[in-house]
């Protein structure tokens, strides 16, 4: 008997980008461990800060998320947490990253976004707010309001090739590509073994500070000291 039990495995709506080709949806697994000491390894979660882009108009995915005991008093929220502890009775649970959107939303057919309803990839409300398709009650189209949105969505639609989503514009208003080249060769002049803690050490002195003019060199410099 296998010391865990998989409570949950399953599609995630509307986490998938919305686009004339809308994005695969997110997977769910939810899993319960019950033998002590148990350890989870989850390495290079940075969909769960950056989403995966959204392209020729599309939106970008839904975030991961990877959660500790979702259902109990605190749940806690681990991100990229790369290695987890767990006592017996604790749950994980890790939603994937949804995929981003090809093209733009409001060119889809209304009869697959009814579609993508009725089978729940998309929810109404996200299918008014995403692809401009306004449902009744009963799931039928309003046809009315539905051009309408559809006609406002195309005046406004912009020409970007990539839609990467605001988790990677905040990332990369702090972590410039002046930081990164500084960061780059800092790292490379410090013994090995040094490297993974003088990383992650200045990426906590910088977290939330947005760079300046000079691309934030200056403030890295004084976080390494």
């Amino acid at each position: 008997v296998l010391p865990f039990r998989l409570q949950q495995h399953a599609l995630v709506s509307a986490s998938g980008g919305a686009g004339l080709h809308r994005g695969g949806s997110a997977l769910k697994m939810e899993v319960q461990l019950f033998a002590p000491p148990s350890m989870v390894t989850a390495r290079n979660r940075d969909r769960s800060m950056i989403s995966a882009w959204g392209v020729e108009g599309g939106q970008p995915g839904a975030q991961s998320s990877f959660t500790r005991n979702p259902y109990g008093t605190a749940p806690e929220e681990l991100r990229n947490t790369d290695i987890v502890p767990l006592q017996p009775g604790d749950t994980l649970r890790l939603i994937g990253p949804g995929a981003g959107g090809y093209g733009p939303a409001h060119e889809r057919s209304v009869e697959k976004v009814v579609d993508d309803v009725r089978g729940g990839f998309v929810s109404a409300a996200r299918a008014r707010a995403d692809y401009g398709v306004a449902l009744k009650d009963d799931g039928s189209v309003d046809a009315v309001e539905t051009a309408s949105l559809r006609k406002a969505m195309a005046e406004r639609a912009t020409t970007e090739h990539f839609s990467h989503g605001p988790g990677r514009v905040a990332f990369e208003g702090v972590w410039t590509r002046a930081r990164y080249v500084l960061l780059t060769r800092i790292l490379r002049e410090v013994p090995v073994s040094w490297r993974f803690y003088v990383k992650h050490e200045l990426f906590r002195a910088l977290e939330g500070r947005t760079a300046g003019a000079d691309g934030g060199t200056a403030e890295l410099l004084a976080a390494y000291g």
